[in-house]
């Protein structure tokens, strides 16, 4: 499989299932505003099962928090971040 073309939606996993979806988005907002202004923050565990999709203002910021943030720890678990196919491709 390849790496999908950069965009400036980021698929994030690795989010803990001990923290709540709301401290969640508040701390992935607060991590990845940070990098760029962030446009969106897609989170519902029961369907992204401790996934995010976390949409940036533009490619180049989307880029660069997925240069600094991609297995730094999150809540004591490693993310995993990469650039998004979409979001219906990644659910």
């Amino acid at each position: 499989m390849s790496e999908p073309e950069p965009c400036n939606t980021l698929h994030v996993a690795g989010i803990p299932d001990s923290i709540s979806s709301d401290r969640a988005r508040e701390s992935l907002y607060l991590l990845f505003s940070t990098y760029g202004e962030v446009i969106d923050i897609k989170l519902n565990f029961r369907t992204f099962r401790h996934r995010a999709f976390v949409t940036m203002a533009t490619v180049d910021s989307a880029n660069l928090a997925r240069i600094a943030l991609d297995k730094q720890s999150f809540f004591n678990s490693p993310l995993n971040i990469r650039f998004s196919n979409s979001i219906t491709n990644d659910i």
